[in-house]
């Protein structure tokens, strides 16, 4: 919990004061009991997950190593990642999800904000896109079937009609399969509520209407990639399910419900959903 960065839109910091990370043991613990309780898909998260950083009587233990100590430990069927700093995808890490057998979902929540260099440098976010591109490279290049995920934000203070541009270019670029498009809204008390040059509402809509159209063109496209592929699924609900590169999909109904299955989807439908049912006419 907490966090140690110091993005000018961010509140958390205050609110939540410095990053510290939780004694591995606990987190073995809470993964033991959830799966006792029927879970078969466990979710770490953290305000600032890539930062987990343990010092203890056994070593000193990052985030790559407490995954592997709990793949070892219990019997959880998936880890999934939730939302990590894009430096945080260190080659450990990328090595432990590619060696899992599945057992780490291949799925990356890589945090982005913009895809322009002059607005990131105002949001005080820490790379560039030339540093961002790399370890997206690096991650496809080294997990199989990786689908990527990213937060944007679009109308940050400043932002001109071509530091727009320069983001919606680099986002289509990246072909990120999944995109959470926010408007910027002011935080009281952080610096950018106060900066220079706040977008006016309506190109903020516009803004953000640009980009959550190339949000779902993408993601139809990264859903067809998965087409005719073997994928793992958890059944959530009857004939519903999510892959491990998030991606709804619809079932047979006779699985059952919390298992974890392989199936080979055949067809997307709308919005963005794959479709793995037996016996279903190949139209859209």
């Amino acid at each position: 919990a907490g966090c140690n960065n110091r993005c000018t839109y961010c509140i958390v910091w205050k609110a939540r004061g410095a990053a510290h990370s939780i004694d591995p043991a606990r987190v073995v613990l809470s993964v033991q009991e959830a799966v006792a309780h029927g879970s078969r898909e466990i979710v770490l998260s953290g305000i600032n997950l890539g930062s987990y950083d343990w010092v203890g009587s056994k070593g000193h233990l990052r985030l790559p190593e407490l995954i592997e100590l709990i793949l070892r430990q219990t019997d959880v069927g998936r880890l999934r990642l939730s939302s990590i700093e894009p430096l945080d995808i260190s080659d450990q890490l990328l090595s432990v999800m590619a060696s899992s057998g599945g057992r780490v979902a291949p799925f990356l929540h890589a945090c982005l904000q913009s895809g322009c260099d002059e607005t990131l440098r105002r949001m005080g976010r820490i790379y560039t896109t030339d540093q961002y591109r790399h370890v997206i490279a690096q991650a496809r290049s080294a997990v199989q079937a990786l689908s990527v995920g990213c937060d944007v934000i679009v109308g940050f203070p400043g932002e001109t009609d071509k530091d727009f541009e320069e983001s919606l270019s680099f986002c289509k670029e990246m072909g990120f399969a999944r995109m959470h498009v926010f408007r910027f809204s002011r935080r009281p008390g952080t610096p950018a509520a106060t900066m220079a040059g706040q977008v006016p509402p309506e190109v903020l809509a516009d803004r953000s209407k640009r980009m959550r159209a190339l949000a779902q063109d993408m993601r139809v496209s990264a859903a067809n990639a998965h087409i005719c592929q073997v994928e793992s699924v958890l059944v959530q609900a009857p004939g519903r399910g999510v892959t491990g590169g998030l991606f709804d999909i619809l079932l047979d109904r006779s699985l059952p419900v919390d298992t974890l299955v392989h199936v080979v989807p055949h067809r997307v439908v709308r919005p963005a959903t794959l479709d793995a049912r037996l016996g279903t006419p190949d139209v859209r």
